[in-house]
């Protein structure tokens, strides 16, 4: 992309000689809200913008426009920002930009799902949703959270970053998938055949990254790692199903307070980081049936070391809590930032070499250094995850909440009784969640 011009002394006349005909209202980095008729695309080093109609196209570097107010009162243009830092140009179209033509004719509800990132696919009986972010995705979080096949509740209508996943979706730009089936339970006791991802359901979900992709027209939908926010009846079994049947698609996984883990780990699947989330007053296996529970599994896999986290809420019951969402989304948000690298452009082909104007031709005029029309950018490719690094891992004492350095005996086992953390900011978390002294900002977990 060419340089941006920085306005410097001329920015501030420009902004305060704005005619009424603006549309969009920014803060600058000194505090003053500025109009524009039209916003175009958020580049790499600012935004390309028309200070009145018919202008001349400018550039403003993203150090001139409050960055703060940015997110707090214009989220669309602050969510391309988080995008554009990555290295990618973002189209945006407001203002003089938007096309005309959505004037004029009302949207189907399909046009509109798809402006606001939003595609369908139906397969084997279950509905998935998906929501691209901004800018190119860099991995699938799948919202599993549900006991009775409709997870989809937790994203219906969100826009793109907002709603409760939009910071999560910003900060690690995942695109967010749900499911929706009719579910055939009829009593506590009864479990849907949805939860066991080896026979028809995962290979749903993987079917439909690959259908949504096509239809996108993103081919690197089809094999971006997974992460799982799995909890509840039918989301939390299904989570972990699913992580012992594809380890390799796995980012990290979530599952709380559900039971019926049957699927049996395999030396691949034990180095996909999991956390077990249980409630210290939890009964939920009781209540559905299951001889599989979080407690059962933990003990009877423990010999193969795998990168579980065993965590119980204190005086915590079967009911989804805002520190239960706080400790999961902690945790995937730790194992994306270390598993996924940030994406890399491709490196741009080399200029051809400028041929010699032959005589009477007349060589094209050079573009100035001020032109702030952005060159196109290259795909970002998407890179493969990187395996956990457990050198910095801890244990933790699941009776006394006491955690140290992760230690293991002669044939590489923790001993029994503690449980696997990743790192000293998340046992720090785990012990405060094992003793109820989590403090939640306002808003948190909604």
């Amino acid at each position: 992309m060419k340089k941006l011009p920085i306005l410097i002394l001329s920015v501030c006349v420009c902004w305060l000689s704005s005619t009424a005909s603006a549309q969009i209202s920014l803060t600058g980095s000194n505090g003053r809200a500025v109009q524009f008729a039209g916003i175009k695309d958020a580049a790499p080093k600012g935004l390309v913008v028309q200070m009145k109609p018919n202008a001349k196209v400018i550039g403003i570097p993203w150090a001139k426009l409050d960055l703060a107010a940015l997110e707090k009162d214009n989220n669309k243009i602050y969510v391309a920002y988080l995008a554009a830092k990555d290295g990618e140009t973002i189209p945006l179209n407001l203002g003089t930009y938007e096309d005309p033509k959505e004037k004029q004719i009302a949207m189907t509800n399909e046009q509109v799902r798809k402006k606001n990132g939003w595609y369908e696919s139906s397969i084997s009986g279950i509905k998935f949703r998906l929501q691209l972010p901004v800018g190119t995705p860099r991995g699938v979080l799948l919202v599993a959270h549900d006991d009775r096949g409709n997870s989809n509740r937790m994203i219906m209508g969100m826009q793109q970053g907002e709603g409760r996943w939009g910071q999560f979706q910003n900060r690690h730009r995942f695109a967010l998938m749900t499911y929706f089936y009719e579910t055939k339970m009829k009593l506590p006791t009864d479990m849907d055949d949805f939860i066991y991802a080896d026979k028809k359901s995962g290979q749903a979900l993987l079917d439909s990254l690959t259908k949504i992709a096509a239809e996108a027209d993103k081919p690197e939908i089809a094999d971006l790692p997974i992460a799982i926010y799995g909890f509840g009846k039918i989301g939390a079994p299904f989570a972990y199903n699913f992580t012992q049947w594809k380890p390799e698609r796995v980012v990290a996984a979530t599952v709380g307070k559900g039971a019926y883990y049957t699927a049996k780990p395999t030396e691949e699947s034990a180095k996909v980081p999991m956390l077990l989330l249980y409630g210290k007053y939890d009964n939920t296996a009781a209540i559905f049936g299951s001889d599989r529970s979080h407690e059962v599994v933990f003990k009877e896999f423990a010999s193969m070391n795998p990168l579980w986290a065993y965590a119980g809420e204190f005086r915590g019951k079967n009911d989804d809590t805002p520190e239960c969402d706080h400790v999961a989304q902690d945790f995937l948000h730790k194992m994306i930032e270390m598993r996924v690298p940030k994406l890399a452009p491709k490196p741009r082909a080399p200029k051809p070499e400028e041929k010699p104007a032959a005589d009477g031709d007349k060589p094209d005029a050079p573009k100035g250094d001020d032109d702030p029309e952005p060159e196109p950018e290259p795909e970002p490719e998407v890179p493969a995850m990187l395996p956990f690094d457990e050198s910095e891992s801890y244990v933790g004492n699941i009776e006394t909440a006491k955690y140290t350095p992760i230690k293991k005996d002669a044939n590489g086992v923790i001993e029994e009784g503690s449980t696997w953390l990743p790192g000293r900011d998340f046992a720090r978390l785990w012990k405060q969640f094992e003793e109820g002294e989590i403090e939640l900002t306002i808003g948190e977990g909604e």
